[in-house]
């Protein structure tokens, strides 16, 4: 089975450039990777001490970011690697941050394993929630490197699990540890014994909570807002949007939009801006002029949604009509009611706060017409929904400090 993990990275290796001039993510993908050995040598030396963290993208890096406060606090002679696979999160956390070191994670052939790890020779890794690179997995086992994962979620559907996936499920074994979110991820392991398991919970909720306690001020969205009742709608797709502007198009005076598309190119923002029958702008265009006659405002611009949920009543979480939802904890932690679309199945914490009363799926333009209506004729409903999604994420937090105490004796 290795033989055949290994032929199909090389293979998706070559056709990833191969398509990376015909498309933007991959060119930047592609083009972030080259000269990376130089440019880590010339970063970081024999002597250093390094502690690794591996993203996916920008969500993943959320979820780490209290883990790694953590470890500069505790460690401050060593210095943080924070690695990304794809460009939507290293380019903002590039831009962002300038104490740490930023780099794109070289693919998972052994030969850029091998000459990575003789550059880094981290003490500890971490990797964030699903980031399984098995050459990379056995490499630090061979060099008895302690490695961690955070925040890990395990289905039964999951390949590993699979008549074909006992090699890799045996190279998860031997990981130092599995910080995973809840009890049946852990029951599953146990299952196919796994040992090296903890049920932690998500470490996303230490992260929106701090966030939520260092939100600042965004004046214009002030003025925009005014006395009406916000709906903010986060990392929406084409089918979001048009389950969101049959509402949106309505004779309403008290109603004011909010919208962050997930993909924020001109067509894209142009769309949305044409669809709407009132007046729009995009964020970059929100002048003190034209603020408060303002109607919907499209977010261009990545990084800034989360410190513009604060001015929200409401909340629409996009994703819900594709491939999954977005993140709802920042939202959540500024006391609001959430709704989103039918494929929530996979978040433990779309479910709980259904059941708990503050969130609720819809299925289609009328579905959220009708339940979002019933909110704005009813202000105690939107301040008892909302006081439990942030009684949720309050309730939930606490996992990084019991993750960074458990795993101190492994740090050198």
């Amino acid at each position: 089975m290795g033989v055949l993990y290994n032929l199909a990275i090389s293979v998706a290796n070559v056709i990833l450039k191969l398509l990376a001039p015909f498309n933007s993510k991959l060119g930047h993908w592609n083009k972030g990777r080259d000269n990376l050995f130089e440019e880590l040598q010339k970063e970081i030396n024999p002597t250093d001490k390094i502690i690794w963290f591996h993203s996916a993208s920008l969500g993943e890096y959320e979820q780490g970011r209290p883990i790694i406060d953590l470890m500069k606090e505790k460690h401050p002679s060593h210095k943080i690697l924070i690695t990304f696979f794809s460009p939507s999160g290293y380019e903002v956390i590039k831009a962002k941050n300038s104490t740490d070191l930023i780099f794109y994670m070289p693919f998972d052939l052994n030969s850029n394993v091998k000459e990575f790890l003789n550059i880094v020779d981290p003490k500890i890794v971490f990797f964030i929630k699903y980031e399984f690179w098995f050459n990379y997995l056995q490499e630090l086992q061979q060099r008895k490197i302690p490695t961690i994962f955070i925040s890990s979620l395990f289905r039964r559907e999951q390949f590993f699990f699979s008549w074909y996936g006992k090699w890799f499920l045996n190279i998860i074994k031997k990981v130092d540890h599995l910080f995973v979110q809840d009890q049946s991820s852990y029951d599953l392991l146990s299952e196919f014994n796994l040992n090296n398991v903890a049920v932690i919970g998500d470490t996303r909720f230490d992260r929106v909570l701090e966030k939520s306690a260092r939100k600042k001020p965004v004046d214009l969205i002030e003025l925009f807002k005014g006395n009406a009742k916000l709906l903010v709608a986060g990392s929406t797709w084409n089918k979001d949007v048009d389950v969101l502007m049959d509402f949106m198009n309505r004779p309403q005076s008290d109603v004011k939009f909010l919208i962050a598309p997930h993909e924020v190119d001109d067509n894209t923002i142009e769309s949305i801006l044409k669809q709407f029958k009132g007046s729009a702008t995009r964020f970059s265009g929100l002048t003190k002029e034209n603020a408060a006659t303002c109607g919907l405002v499209v977010i261009d611009s990545i990084g800034i949604l989360s410190n513009m949920y604060q001015y929200g009543d409401f909340t629409f979480i996009g994703g819900g009509f594709g491939e999954g939802i977005h993140n709802l904890l920042e939202p959540a932690s500024h006391s609001q009611p959430l709704f989103f679309g039918p494929n929530y199945s996979k978040f433990i914490e779309a479910k709980e706060l259904i059941e708990l009363g503050a969130a609720q799926c819809v299925s289609n333009k009328k579905e959220f017409g009708d339940a979002i209506e019933m909110l704005i004729m009813d202000a105690e409903l939107i301040t008892k929904k909302g006081s439990i999604s942030s009684k949720y994420v309050k309730d939930n937090s606490g996992s990084s400090v019991v993750i960074s105490e458990k795993i101190e004796r492994l740090i050198g």
